[in-house]
């Protein structure tokens, strides 16, 4: 549980103001069906976060453990800084030959690989004991948000106050952020 609670809690934070929910909003206004897109999230995000999680599992055996916690600081830092930020609109395209499916996750896949989420989660997952659990938790966090956007449309998602959610996401990765950084430099 160690692994599995921050990783979800991080890539929820992060994941809400990113622009794969964006995309799986825009998708469902544009007709490719509910269940084509959930499908395509779960199994970008499993694949987006599984990158993350064998990177973690290639670097963090030459690492120290102080160094691996100093990653995971960055990396939260690095989520805080993104999150803050506007997001642009999603470019990749919404419609094409080969089924929802296919038009789905080529779209989600655009958007999601190297996005913040995927990042927290390689800090964390080599700072963690588990990065197979990192990885799960992380999944399940961004996959939940892209699938309640995609469920509300892109209008109803566009409507929500992201500029709140900047502040508030912002600052809570910049703590744990700037924490675990402390705490890796042994200044706290």
């Amino acid at each position: 549980m160690d692994a599995l609670l921050p990783a979800l809690i991080a890539a929820l934070l992060a994941h809400a103001g990113d622009r794969p929910p964006w995309m799986a909003s825009r998708l469902a206004d544009r007709g490719a069906g509910l269940t084509a897109i959930v499908a395509a999230i779960l199994l970008t995000q499993a694949i987006s976060q599984g990158v993350a999680a064998a990177g973690a599992l290639l670097v963090a055996p030459s690492m120290t453990p102080n160094a691996r916690q100093f990653l995971a600081g960055v990396a939260l830092c690095w989520a805080a800084v993104a999150s803050g930020l506007p997001t642009r609109a999603p470019r990749a395209a919404t419609s094409g030959r080969g089924g929802a499916f296919v038009v789905a996750m080529a779209a989600l896949v655009a958007t999601t690989l190297g996005d913040r989420t995927q990042f927290a989660t390689f800090g964390l997952a080599t700072a963690g004991m588990s990065p197979l659990l990192s990885a799960m938790g992380a999944a399940v966090g961004a996959g939940a948000v892209s699938i309640a956007a995609a469920a509300m449309g892109e209008t109803a998602w566009r409507a929500l106050p992201h500029g709140i959610w900047r502040i508030v996401s912002a600052s809570l990765l910049g703590i744990a952020g700037l924490a675990t950084l402390l705490s890796a430099l042994r200044l706290w």
